[in-house]
């Protein structure tokens, strides 16, 4: 009986905390974000989404097949120095490295901010398919405290078949 109890308990604690989270699907690139406990979409046009937990924000931008071209990896890598830029980032002090999301994969920039006690992060990543391949940018700022959230974001960006 004691473990039933326990069981059931940790299946309401997950429950909970899923219904805690926020999906937001761009339905016309068949790509799905979900957002950890306390992120709250701040804006939206149906493209860019902009989210924020009052300490974090980051910006969500699927791009087309046009602004691309996956035959060149080099494409996405010159977005990351007008991003750095309207951010404020130091590129100078970048930690860089590859990640894996559902279905995609990509490259994930974190460098401190210029001037203030933050880090930005660029994350650019691509579908495993290729029918047509699809792009996704995520980008912002956030605190310290936040980088476990910031982490599952962006791995758990979901590229749908």
């Amino acid at each position: 009986m004691k473990k039933l109890l326990t069981a059931l308990c940790f299946v309401l604690v997950a429950s909970l905390s899923c219904l805690a989270q926020e999906t937001y699907t761009w339905k016309k690139h068949k790509i799905e974000a979900t957002f950890t406990k306390g992120m709250k979409i701040y804006q939206t046009d149906g493209e860019k989404v902009t989210i924020t937990n009052g300490t974090a924000a980051l910006d969500f931008l699927p791009l087309s097949q046009k602004t691309i071209d996956k035959t060149d990896d080099d494409d996405m890598m010159k977005l990351i120095p007008q991003i750095a830029e309207n951010l404020e980032i130091d590129l100078e002090k970048a930690a860089k490295e590859e990640y894996e999301c559902i279905n995609g994969a990509g490259v994930c920039i974190i460098a401190p901010h210029k001037t203030k006690d933050m880090y930005g992060v660029i994350a650019l990543s691509a579908s495993n398919d290729g029918n047509p391949y699809r792009y996704f940018i995520i980008a912002g700022l956030f605190t310290e405290e936040d980088s476990d959230d910031i982490e599952e974001i962006i791995s758990n960006l979901n590229y749908k078949n």
